[in-house]
């Protein structure tokens, strides 16, 4: 058994948790497509340094992630498996660093495996690590460098070797996700600084000195992130000042310009803003089944004052502190202080504490909230299920969703309990929402509009262009990958701008259903009918003509990108 509590079990609960679906899960979220194709784009060039998405720069990341998945899909061909590989193997090897730094820290073996299970089984990790983007990259290299800083805190291993492989973490941390590989450890280290200030200034004499000590060793990490700062950057400008020179310094100033002071200032896409409050909201359902853990691991990790749990503590609060005024505002955005808080779970989760009235509220809702969720979900899937054969798949998908919310609540109430029989309601609920989202998975792919246009319309010549459903996903979906010099450039508009006489393809949007404030209302009162968002028939018929709009290939599907169930029109 013990033989469980090691990497190797972390391996095999990997491969359970993160590996089903990737294969048959559609392409959902915008960014996937963008970076898978951007990858097969450099490959096509020879092209190492400047990523290109639809014949067009894409600055949005830097290139660590397209060389990842051009890897990938040398190794597993192309298509969703490979693109999505590189995001599953970093969140395997970030189970396996909490491992380590758990028995760095005294922890045993089944305390260690709790950590780096907790990590691969919370719902935004099981999410993030099947999607093609680049997130789960930083997080292994800022894991890596939070654990070489606390090397370097307590005096292990050579300093030399831990400056090295903290240059390494940061250079490789800024091409996977830009500065962010340097703000999360370097707020952390100002956060811990803030908790000795303050537990300072009423201390008595001993405990000054214990502060003192700790204040030392802190001070040792901030000096070691200060001496590789340069040296890892200089690694960042092997690729960074080609990429430059290449691009007029368009890369620097709209990656950075654009894609993190614009999202910084100004909600991308008009997303929601709630400031200070967002992300301590959210983390309850996406912490799941773990979140009704936080409020004692929270506590007994304050009251322990040690070296250790002022470091997670700090690294847990870092990205909370980054992001909470960033105006753009989504929950993965707090994924590189999961890490600390799966860590802190496995310090102090055979200790015993006394909530409190506050703790309590926040635990209960925690183990109820899911359950909710779940439940509501089944209810409005089956009463959409009412509305006749093309609402069928969509009703389907969000029942079987409900279902995966359900299991999570049932594996987050059993995880409370420590009996056998708990352990028995764990696993095998775990098991059910693996076979919920598999089915999921199946009914996203039949239904994913793009891949329905795809299969009416097959791989066209000729100029493309779509106006109202301006999906990334058209431009991967309608390459065949085998003829580079058949592949077609989407060319995106307004609906007035289509040429009733071009020589290709044209798709439209001709009527759309969207889940969003507006038609909440109806679907929780159990009303049958999505309110119509949008509706573009009258337009295309004085367009194109009433008799061709009549005539042409109308197809249905969802589209998860923007939450809506959308019939298009295929224009040849």
């Amino acid at each position: 058994m013990n033989k469980l509590f090691s990497p190797l079990g972390l391996t095999l609960l990997a491969i359970l948790a993160l590996i089903p679906g990737i294969w048959e899960l559609p392409l959902v979220d915008r960014d996937e497509p963008r970076f898978s194709h951007a990858t097969v784009e450099m490959i096509d060039r020879g092209e190492w340094a400047v990523p290109y998405f639809n014949d067009e720069y894409r600055f949005d990341k830097p290139p660590l992630t397209y060389w990842w998945m051009r890897a990938n899909f040398a190794a597993f061909g192309i298509n969703e498996f490979g693109a999505r590989m590189h995001s599953v193997l970093s969140s395997w090897l970030v189970a396996i660093a909490l491992f380590f730094f758990a028995r760095r820290l005294g922890l045993d073996r089944k305390m260690a495996f709790l950590a780096g299970a907790g990590w691969l089984t919370a719902l935004q990790v099981l999410i993030h690590s099947r999607l093609a983007v680049a997130d789960m990259p930083l997080i292994l290299f800022i894991v890596l460098a939070m654990s070489t800083l606390h090397k370097v805190m307590h005096g292990v291993g050579k300093a030399w070797l831990n400056y090295l492989l903290l240059t390494l973490w940061f250079a490789l941390g800024f091409l996977a996700k830009g500065p962010l590989a340097y703000a999360i450890p370097e707020t952390a280290l100002l956060v811990f600084f803030g908790i000795l200030w303050w537990k300072g200034r009423k201390a008595d004499d001993a405990t000054k000195s214990g502060l003192l000590e700790q204040r030392s060793q802190v001070w040792r990490a901030q000096k070691a992130v200060l001496i590789t700062l340069v040296p890892s950057l200089a690694l960042v400008a092997i690729w960074g000042i080609p990429a430059l020179i290449d691009t007029e310094g368009a890369y620097f100033g709209i990656g950075i310009g654009k894609h993190v002071v614009e999202r910084g200032t100004g909600a991308m896409n008009k997303r929601f803003f709630l400031p200070g409050l967002y992300y301590f909201l959210i983390i309850i359902p996406f912490l799941l089944p773990w979140t009704a853990q936080l409020p004692a691991t929270l506590k007994k990790s304050l009251k322990a004052g040690s070296l250790d749990t002022h470091f997670l503590l700090s690294w847990l609060a870092a990205p909370f502190l980054v992001f909470s005024f960033y105006a753009t505002q989504l929950p993965h955005y707090v994924l590189p202080g999961y890490p600390a808080f799966f860590l802190l779970l496995a310090l102090t989760y055979r200790e015993g504490i006394a909530l409190g009235k506050f703790g309590r509220i926040v635990r209960n809702i925690a183990l109820a909230l899911p359950a909710i969720l779940g439940l509501l979900l089944i209810i409005i899937g089956l009463s959409q299920a009412t509305r006749g054969r093309e609402a069928l798949d969509l009703a389907l998908l969000v029942t079987l969703l409900g279902g995966v919310m359900m299991s999570l609540a049932i594996v987050g109430a059993s995880l409370m309990r420590r009996e056998k029989l708990a352990r028995i309601a764990t696993i095998s609920s775990f098991a059910s929402f693996t076979v919920f989202f598999l089915l999921a998975t199946a009914v996203a792919r039949k239904s994913h509009l793009t891949l329905r246009l795809q299969e009416t319309a097959g791989y066209p010549a000729g100029t493309l262009a779509a106006a109202g459903y301006k999906e990334p996903s058209l431009v991967w979906y309608f390459d065949d990958f085998q003829d580079k010099e058949k592949r077609g450039i989407w060319s995106f508009r307004n609906l007035d701008e289509l040429t009733p006489d071009q020589d290709g393809l044209s798709i439209a949007t001709k009527r759309r259903w969207r889940i969003d404030d507006e038609s909440w209302l109806p679907l929780l009162t159990l009303k049958k009918d999505i309110p119509l968002a949008d509706d573009n028939t009258a337009e295309l018929e004085t367009l194109f003509g009433k008799e061709r709009i009549d005539t042409a290939k109308v197809v249905s599907g969802w589209s998860p990108a923007t939450s809506s169930w959308i019939e298009a029109v295929i224009i040849e």
